[in-house]
Formats: structure tokens, sequence, C-alpha cells
């Protein structure tokens, strides 16, 4: 299964002026609905578990992409 991450940028409350954060779903299983959460990108970047470092090297990520819809 494939996950999308939307990059939101800036946070329109007071998060400590980070300006790299992102939205994303856990995804779901058959026990679990999965959830929600926002995260900053220099911190997945550091992530335990590098299948979740947006970087080149990680087979399991396939880029940044900016949706049609914005432009």
């Amino acid at each position: 299964p494939y996950h999308v991450m939307l990059f939101l940028g800036r946070a329109r409350t007071d998060d400590g002026g980070a300006s790299d954060w992102l939205v994303y779903h856990t995804g779901s299983s058959p026990h679990d609905a999965g959830e929600v959460r926002k995260v900053r990108l220099s911190v997945l970047a550091r992530h335990p578990d590098p299948r979740w470092r947006p970087v080149a090297a990680n087979k399991n990520f396939l880029g940044f992409y900016r949706l049609k819809i914005l432009e």
C-alpha cells in the first residue's frame, strides 16, 4: 500500500516557528482504523525506521510531487 503525506509548511497556530509540517494517515488494518498525524519533516528524516525517511536512498520513498489542483 502507498501513503500520501501532505506538506503544510508553517502551522497557523504557534508550533515553535517550524515551517516543515506534514500531515498523513497511518493506514488502517482489520483491528485498527488508523489515525491522522502531524509531524515535522525534519523529525521524519530521523525516524528510527528508515522506511519512513523521505530521502532518495529509501526505495520506499517515491518523491515529492505538487498536486495539479494547486496550479
